[in-house]
């Protein structure tokens, strides 16, 4: 995916900045428009560069100290043609920047009042499925909150050393979990009065066994889904995240975790809170992996923000 940065710079560098960025191959265009900034003050440099060479023009923006002197903007083209950078344009790769990887995270799992009423409603959702044994409302609520990414935040953070990152993701995951039991305790108290089910035993119930137990298939495909979910991420192909919600047990191990609770089956509630802990476990670590990955064969720095 090709790539438009704008970049704010101080006028005594802009002339330097220039030269460096004609020396980048993958840079398909440059302008310049001086002192059309007003706040910051300074020089407006826009560059459109093929994806491949994002890295090389951050290393440089961040020798040029541009994100704390200037201001950095990105975004991604709909299409950029240019004969003759075709090679380079249709050899792009997938692959994101840190600093829009850190923005989705930011938008998906800072705790909100919408954040939490989704997470909350997931939680309700699954409860109702299991109560009625019905397993289309049980994934219905698995992809209905962002549960994958406030868990992936953490060690995001860590690897681009954002340690205030970190923190905010650990608080996300804590409180927007939370909601996700609290949702089932308050749906399953609802159902009780509504549609009683003296005979109801979730112990002996298919679905929300597997969700309340490990096996080394649940292990594996919730392994499975957490790296394909850490190179979604990493990819921006947010639709394909629904895939991986389905694949990871965490909103249906926490509603059970609530059922329990509210229903005084402590048993259930600590085998589902071990399967949480499982999965959430198998999210840290591979996210680790992948993003220090990551770091390693393509980013080579630090998120500027």
């Amino acid at each position: 995916m090709s790539r438009t940065i704008e970049a704010i710079v101080p006028p005594d560098r802009t002339e330097a900045l220039l030269g460096r960025l004609k020396q980048i191959d993958g840079v398909v265009g440059l302008s310049l428009s001086r002192n059309a900034s007003i706040r910051p003050p300074g020089d407006i440099v826009t560059i459109q560069a093929t994806n491949t060479v994002s890295p090389a023009i951050f290393n440089l923006l961040t020798e040029f100290d541009l994100a704390r002197s200037g201001l950095i903007r990105t975004s991604q083209n709909s299409s950029l043609i240019s004969s003759q950078n075709d090679v380079a344009l249709h050899r792009e790769s997938s692959e994101t920047i840190w600093e829009e990887m850190l923005n989705l995270l930011r938008e998906q799992s800072n705790v909100t009042v919408n954040f939490l009423v989704m997470l909350f409603c997931s939680g309700a959702l699954a409860a109702t499925g299991f109560w009625t044994n019905t397993l289309f409302l049980v994934l219905a609520g698995q992809v209905l909150g962002p549960h994958f990414e406030p868990l992936a935040r953490i060690p995001f953070g860590v690897v681009v050393r954002r340690w205030q990152l970190s923190l905010n993701g650990i608080i996300a995951a804590i409180v927007g979990f939370f909601s996700v039991a609290l949702g089932a305790a308050i749906a399953v108290g609802f159902l009780q009065v509504v549609q009683p089910r003296p005979g109801l035993d979730l112990n002996t119930q298919t679905v929300a066994q597997y969700f309340s137990s490990l096996s080394g298939s649940s292990i594996l495909a919730a392994s499975i889904a957490a790296i394909a979910g850490s190179v979604i991420i990493a990819a921006q192909q947010l639709v394909l995240l629904t895939g991986v919600y389905l694949g990871l047990n965490l909103v249906p191990s926490m509603s059970l975790v609530g059922m329990a609770i509210a229903s005084g089956k402590w048993h259930l509630a600590q085998s589902s809170f071990i399967n949480w802990l499982a999965n959430a476990g198998l999210v840290l670590g591979w996210c680790a992996v992948v993003f220090s990955l990551k770091q390693v064969f393509w980013h080579r720095r630090q998120a500027l923000n």
